[in-house]
């Protein structure tokens, strides 16, 4: 009766995800056409902030309980996720346009550096300290400052392609919206996380095959919802926006946090350093994808990516697993 709960429990969590996603989604496009702010804006932070949050819980409890391979694991696993399976499935179906490409290679080429600065400290020193961790949460706080800023500076630039529905009632009925759509992904995401881990556990799967897989892919289920709603809405530079912004996030706020509360040592140090050349892979693909593509992102490019994403993991289970 207990297994079958944690199945249960699984369902309702990712049912849970699906409606608050949509709903959030929903406020963030609202927010970005009222407000005029640029829909790359939002995605890389408000609704990157709101998708990332469950990577962050998990990771935190996972270091504060003695288990920082775990909380490695989950970050740069989702990213890994983030960028090669849902991205790719972004590029796959809808092919969206290559806008605000500054924007987007900035993002990348932040998020190459970064995994190329967790890689050198995990070289250098075998963990990621606490300075280490101080020092990604003010990057953390300048990067978001950076897209405000950004977000203002573009802000009499964009015309809002669509009429929307303005006044007090829209607006809280918005801010609604965001709240309760928060809430719920961070709820059902620790709902299916938690209990798809006890299944995997009931099934006999090792603690690593847990990191890269049920964690990294369920705290990465909001990121892909959301992808999913806002290729549905025509929204594609907020899906877009939102993964990048997500695999940003991921170390700044994630690692960030997670080494605050305790240095990340790591012992499969192989796995780890493994993981971070496979972040530099796909981020350089990325970046090459945007930077020779002058009006779309094409199949093509979610094809290697998937491929890229089935490699690793191939790799994880014969060798490292």
């Amino acid at each position: 009766m207990e297994h079958l709960l944690y199945y249960l429990l699984f369902a309702v969590g990712l049912v849970l995800i699906i409606k608050a996603s949509d709903l959030f989604i929903d406020a963030a496009i609202w927010i970005a056409r009222v407000t005029k702010i640029p829909d790359m804006i939002i995605g890389a932070t408000l609704v990157s902030l709101c998708t990332t949050l469950p990577e962050a819980v998990v990771s935190s409890v996972s270091v504060a309980r003695g288990l920082p391979e775990m909380a490695f694991g989950n970050a740069f696993g989702s990213i890994i996720f983030n960028t090669t399976f849902i991205l790719g499935i972004t590029f796959l179906i809808s092919r969206p346009p290559v806008s605000d490409r500054m924007g987007f290679l900035k993002n990348t080429a932040f998020l190459l550096l970064l995994s190329i600065g967790a890689g050198t400290l995990l070289l250098a020193q075998g963990e990621i300290s606490r300075w280490a961790g101080v020092v990604l949460l003010i990057l953390l706080a300048a990067y978001l400052l950076v897209n405000v800023f950004s977000a203002g500076k573009n802000q009499a630039r964009h015309t809002p392609a669509d009429a929307v529905e303005r006044g007090g009632r829209a607006a809280m009925r918005n801010l609604c919206f965001l709240i309760v759509g928060a809430a719920g992904v961070v709820i059902g995401s620790n709902l299916l996380v938690t209990n798809g881990e006890q299944i995997a556990r009931l099934l006999g799967v090792s603690d690593l095959i847990i990191g890269l897989t049920i964690t990294a892919v369920g705290t990465s289920l909001p990121e892909l919802v959301t992808a999913i709603q806002a290729m549905v809405k025509k929204a594609h530079n907020i899906s877009v926006g939102n993964i990048i912004g997500a695999d940003i996030l991921n170390i700044l706020l994630v690692i960030g946090l997670s080494s605050v509360i305790h240095p990340v040592r790591l012992d499969s140090l192989a796995s780890a350093l493994f993981s971070v050349a496979a972040v530099l892979v796909v981020c350089g693909c990325v970046l090459w994808f945007g930077l020779v593509n002058r009006r779309n992102f094409t199949r093509k490019d979610g094809v290697l990516l998937l491929a890229l994403y089935i490699t690793y993991v191939g790799v994880n289970l014969m060798y490292f697993a």
